[in-house]
This record gives C-alpha cells, sequence and structure tokens, in this order.
C-alpha cells in the first residue's frame, strides 16, 4: 500500500485483529504495548497477511520478528538508551 491508507475492509481486519490480541492480556495493556500490537499488525498486514487468527498471533509477538517494525515505530517511543549511574 504505496500510500499508507487502506480500505474500510481492511481497517476492519486490523481493528478486530487488534481486539482480539487486547481481549487475551489479563493486565490492561500500556500504551507501549498497545503500540506495539498495532505497528506489529499494520506490518503484517503491509507484507500481505490477512488472516485474522495469524494477525493476533503476530500482534501479541509470535512470528513479529519476521515483519520490519522498528521502522514504523513513531520516534517519540524509539527506546533512549539507558545512562550508567
Amino acid at each position: 500500500m504505496g500510500n499508507d491508507t487502506y480500505p474500510p475492509e481492511l481497517i476492519d481486519l486490523m481493528s478486530a485483529s487488534f481486539d482480539a490480541a487486547y481481549d487475551q492480556i489479563e493486565a490492561e495493556p500500556s500504551q507501549a504495548l498497545q503500540l506495539q500490537f498495532a505497528t506489529r499488525i499494520m506490518a503484517a498486514v503491509n507484507a500481505g497477511e490477512r488472516n485474522l487468527e495469524r494477525l493476533t498471533a503476530i500482534a501479541l509477538g509470535e512470528d513479529a520478528d519476521q515483519f520490519d517494525t522498528a521502522a514504523r515505530a513513531p520516534a517519540a517511543f524509539a527506546e533512549e538508551p539507558s545512562s550508567a549511574t
């Protein structure tokens, strides 16, 4: 998807996979974890994945390493190196 827009049915699929992953977390997921879910789902969709169960598993971190998600994370959430004290 060269222009970074998604048709409504694909947005519905991404939303459903996000919700399914969210429902599998016992505690309230942090904003950072929610960002990871969304980033993993978008990376997988951009790579052609369209299966709800697979997208949910990828959001939860299963096989997520096969997708380039680091380049898609907003700079505000990038990890900063810790300084030694």
